[in-house]
């Protein structure tokens, strides 16, 4: 193996990686197009990611773990809302804060600042997805405490759902800061809740 190694040639090195590059294209092309495969694509990018460690790859990873989980919810959502009231998300990473215009335009592109802790990439892509998808037509007449609290519900309830692992970190970080923010939060959490259980809160909030 290691003489092989030593014979190839920078040709030989630059053909491999051209045929790598164009394969892993083709499985992300592929991926994108059918979405049942949207678990396996992130398993996919997350078995490569924890066998090479390589910086892109685990950006790639995290970024197909947050587009599952969140186009799941889509899924399920999109028999419940208005038609056009919610759409899928492409995740798409940056190295500065996220301001509040990137929540508010129309493009279903979620322009994320990467953070050390992978759990917490997940944890913020999957609130900020809620924060920017919901009330597409209404934002300027819904307060943004509603908006807020129900990114929040569906953020937790999600996790709950598809991350269960990552609850308690979602209930002690994201949450609670907000609550800190504004008190006012744990009221129309609560009332979220209690409608929920009883199967009403999509028919509730989005009427």
């Amino acid at each position: 193996m290691i003489e092989f190694i030593k014979n190839l040639t920078i040709k030989d090195i630059l053909a491999f990686v051209g045929a790598a590059t164009i394969l892993l294209s083709f499985f992300e092309l592929l991926f994108r197009i059918i979405p049942q495969f949207g678990n396996l694509r992130a398993k996919f990018w997350g078995f490569l990611a924890r066998k090479w460690r390589h910086k892109k790859l685990e950006k790639m990873a995290i970024a197909s773990d947050i587009e599952n989980v969140v186009n799941e919810v889509v899924a399920e959502l999109q028999t419940e809302l208005p038609c056009g009231w919610i759409t899928k998300a492409s995740i798409d990473w940056i190295d500065k804060d996220i301001k509040e215009e990137d929540l508010k335009d129309g493009e279903m592109i979620l322009r994320i600042r990467p953070m050390e802790s992978q759990d917490e990439n997940l944890i913020n892509g999957i609130y900020y997805f809620f924060a920017k998808a919901l009330f597409p037509e209404t934002k300027e007449v819904i307060p943004m405490i509603i908006r807020k609290s129900t990114a929040l519900h569906l953020s937790r309830r999600s996790i709950t759902d598809k991350k269960p692992f990552l609850a308690n970190k979602f209930e002690k970080g994201l949450l609670e800061s907000s609550i800190k923010n504004d008190s006012n939060i744990v009221y129309f959490i609560d009332k979220f809740n209690e409608i929920d259980n009883k199967g009403f809160f999509h028919g509730f909030v989005f009427a």
